[in-house]
């Protein structure tokens, strides 16, 4: 989890999450995963130097690591061709290729449609419960969908972040 002392690089994990994405978007979508090509995102945003100190920290020690996505539909593999083609299946892929010998696990808690409250209301189980060192969280985009006022997202967000810290 992020720490208060870390929220600074919470910036920091964006671009790790940034990273992720753009090689996503690199391959085609009917691409194996056992065949997908090599990441071709700029080096500065897949170093994980950039990560979170704590993070960092697991990783030097060869300690494990799990990493919790959190989110709505993007999260849980809307349109991904498998569940081995999401976000969250290809982030583990290519941290176990990147970090060889290190136990990485990274938990798909998505659930398509949702919101803020609703994610937020479920950070027990499906969040904290796991003890993550990492949470990526994919918040936003159906209320702008829906065209809702983001004051409750934006509270929702507010709430979730304090529990995360």
């Amino acid at each position: 989890m992020i720490t208060g002392a870390e929220v600074g690089a919470s910036g920091a994990a964006r671009l790790l999450t940034l990273a992720g994405v753009i090689c996503l978007a690199a391959l085609p979508a009917n691409a194996q995963v056992a065949n997908q090509a090599q990441c071709v995102a700029p080096l500065e945003a897949r170093n994980l130097e950039h990560a979170p100190i704590h993070f960092r920290e697991r990783i030097a020690k060869g300690l494990p690591i799990k990493i919790v996505a959190i989110g709505s539909s993007s999260t849980s593999g809307a349109g991904a061709s498998s569940s081995a083609a999401t976000y969250p299946s290809r982030l583990e892929a290519e941290l176990k290729a990147r970090l060889p010998g290190l136990p990485v696990t990274v938990l798909n808690k998505g659930i398509g449609g949702e919101e803020a409250p609703q994610m937020a209301a479920r950070f027990d189980a499906d969040v904290l419960d796991e003890s993550p060192d990492l949470v990526l969280w994919q918040v936003g985009s159906n209320s702008v969908l829906r065209d809702r006022p983001l004051d409750e997202a934006n509270t929702s967000l507010h709430d979730g972040l304090k529990r995360l810290r």
